[in-house]
């Protein structure tokens, strides 16, 4: 297996950075389909399009529409609903 590195100077561009990197991976297998990524409600990730519309702090996406689709959010400590929302379609899991 090879290792690979990415340094990121700060959270807000790994974040944007991990997002990317998921959806090009499952695009390159010829998954595009497999590209949703599930995240917990209340959530912080940022500040950008793509990490306010992954996060689910509604104060933080309030103004902001429309965001980015494929998150889906589940509730903080629910491993049902987790195992539940997980599908074909998920690519990962924040």
């Amino acid at each position: 297996m090879q290792t690979k590195f990415f340094f990121c100077s700060g959270g807000l561009e790994a974040t944007e950075a991990a997002i990317k990197f998921i959806r090009h991976y499952f695009y390159s297998k010829g998954q595009e389909k497999r590209n949703r990524i599930i995240t917990i409600e209340g959530g912080f990730h940022g500040r950008s399009i793509a990490a306010i519309s992954a996060g689910g702090n509604k104060k933080s996406r309030e103004g902001f529409a429309p965001l980015l689709s494929g998150f889906d959010k589940v509730p903080r400590n629910d491993v049902r609903t987790l195992e539940e929302k997980i599908s074909n379609e998920t690519a990962a899991v924040f």
